[in-house]
């Protein structure tokens, strides 16, 4: 038994809808992943310059920090207090 053609235009109507309402869904995800893929390219980017920066040693590192520490090794904690 076959629908009748209100119906079939109904269901036509439908199925239409639903096919345009995933192709506007699957066009949004390939844009979220275009601007991750920009992100994530910027954030290599970032770590690529980082990892070229040279290296602070101690005394570099305590003259940009302003303060000196020393390790008690007893208490495994760090005082910074002098």
């Amino acid at each position: 038994m076959t629908p009748r053609p209100r119906a079939q235009r109904v269901l036509f109507v439908l199925i239409t809808l639903a096919a345009l309402v995933g192709m506007g869904v699957t066009a949004s995800l390939g844009r979220w992943q275009l601007g991750r893929a920009a992100e994530k390219v910027a954030y290599q980017a970032t770590l690529e310059a980082r990892a070229a920066m040279p290296a602070l040693d101690g005394q570099a590192l305590r003259d940009k920090l302003g303060r000196a520490g020393r390790w008690l090794q007893t208490q495994r904690h760090c005082c910074t207090a002098r």
